[in-house]
């Protein structure tokens, strides 16, 4: 603490000293205006006012990329629901037959009694 109060008082010496050697020190400004200053102003106006017209044109076809973007994408989110949809019934056919291989859920002219998934239940006379 003791130290950091040390290095503010010098630095504040250090200030003043040079405050009080150059007492006439003033920020000068130049109100000269050249030609190139001009044109520089102007070119820079110039190149601002092309950017900002490029953009625009590039931002209107990036909003018509989009559109068709998200058109495609619609047909895409058809497809995938479309190809579930189809799995699905696939999947259900599958086990169906699964089903069927086990005799389970099949109408057999040969049945000799009645039948539950565990097996027979009662004989037919």
């Amino acid at each position: 603490m003791l130290m950091m109060c040390f290095i503010f008082v010098n630095a504040r010496r250090g200030i003043i000293q040079y405050a009080k050697q150059n007492p006439h020190s003033k920020m000068t400004i130049d109100p000269s205006i050249r030609i190139g200053d001009i044109l520089t102003l102007i070119f820079f106006g110039i190149g601002g006012l092309g950017f900002a017209w490029r953009m625009s044109s590039d931002l209107k076809l990036l909003a018509r990329d989009m559109k068709l973007q998200s058109g495609k994408i619609e047909k895409l989110e058809t497809i995938i629901v479309t190809q579930a949809l189809q799995t699905q019934r696939m999947d259900h056919l599958s086990q169906r037959i699964e089903e069927l291989r086990h005799w389970r859920g099949f109408i057999n002219a040969e049945a000799d009694g009645l039948y539950d998934r565990y097996g027979k239940i009662q004989n037919i006379p």
